[in-house]
């Protein structure tokens, strides 16, 4: 015969079990932001210690930058044994030590560079939408409005712009023209009026007079009206320095 299974009545406190679920919830409650605190102060740490290393790496990749915004012509002698002379009302930014590959300084205006020769870390200007490579010359840069002029006194540099590339030797200029978007290679005037800001000195030797004028005119940033045409067939031969415009 099967019998039947009579259990045992069990006596269930229930109010007592309610206190005891509620306490390991309140425990569980009270553990869950603790976790989570400290998790995230773990994270707030690693974050800390990544940005600082980051800073690090970086400024030792990037060294400090100096920025000189010339009031009058400046002369800046940089750490590798370069100079720059600063035009008045230019600007120009560089690091206080040259690490890496290259040399890299960046111009708004005009400046004159002596680059001490160093083949194993290139000398690079960067100007405008152009950039200028060099190893170890001497050469004027001017930014205006509408162009941006190089002219090599010694040595040898590349151009590279958005319209172009040109390789200069000692006594060639070029003109990124903005408007034409181009690049206008010629030779350096043999009066040195690309470097008359600096100089102020301008030479003439049997130049005709038209050129002497054109010349006279953008060294000074003047415009000379000539009443008998007949002068600009003549030649001039003559130095001028230090003197203002009406002596000349």
């Amino acid at each position: 015969d099967v019998g039947s299974l009579d259990p045992a009545t069990v006596d269930v406190n229930t109010a007592a079990a309610f206190i005891k679920v509620k306490a390991k919830k309140d425990a569980t409650s009270k553990d869950t932001p603790s976790s989570f605190w400290n998790a995230w102060k773990v994270a707030a740490v690693l974050a800390l210690v990544a940005s600082l290393l980051f800073l690090i790496l970086n400024r030792q990749e990037r060294p400090n930058e100096v920025y000189l915004s010339a009031e009058k012509v400046e002369s800046v002698h940089l750490t590798d044994g370069s100079s720059v002379q600063v035009n008045a009302g230019s600007s120009l930014t560089y690091p206080e030590n040259f690490i890496g590959d290259d040399r890299v300084v960046s111009l708004q205006g005009e400046a004159f560079f002596n680059i001490e020769p160093n083949p194993d870390q290139p000398f690079i200007v960067k100007v405008g939408n152009a950039q200028i490579t060099v190893l170890g010359t001497r050469f004027n840069v001017n930014e205006t409005t509408e162009s941006i002029y190089v002219s090599v006194i010694s040595g040898r540099v590349e151009v590279t712009s958005d319209y172009g590339k040109e390789i200069l030797e000692a006594g060639e200029q070029v003109a990124i023209s903005k408007s034409s978007q181009q690049l206008i290679r010629d030779l350096n005037s043999s009066s040195g009026k690309e470097q008359f800001w600096l100089t102020k000195k301008l030479s003439f030797q049997k130049t005709s007079m038209k050129e002497v004028i054109s010349d006279l005119e953008s060294a000074y940033q003047v415009t000379i009206d000539v009443s008998n045409e007949s002068i600009l067939k003549c030649k001039l031969q003559a130095t001028f320095e230090n003197q203002p415009i009406d002596e000349v």
